[in-house]
């Protein structure tokens, strides 16, 4: 999930997004990271989100999110 598009066009960074503390179905969900085209930042909260434990409701939800990373910066960047 490091490099969205790399994630959803090829399996050889399969392992690499699923070591990077993010389930595989994070990083290539259409709705989450890889196919929505939102921006690299944007991919990175979410894939801190995932690894924080914190829901799949909240990670998905822009400032409940960055207001738990305190990232407000990345959190104005996101379009999910």
């Amino acid at each position: 999930c490091v490099i969205p598009c790399l994630c959803r066009s090829t399996l050889v960074l399969f392992h690499t997004c699923h070591f990077m503390l993010v389930s595989f179905h994070a990083c290539v969900a259409p709705r989450l990271c890889c196919s929505t085209l939102v921006s690299f930042h944007a991919c990175v909260v979410l894939c801190l989100c995932r690894s924080t434990l914190v829901s799949f409701n909240a990670c998905v939800v822009p400032r409940l999110c960055c207001s738990i990373l305190a990232i407000s910066c990345l959190c104005r960047s996101m379009l999910v």
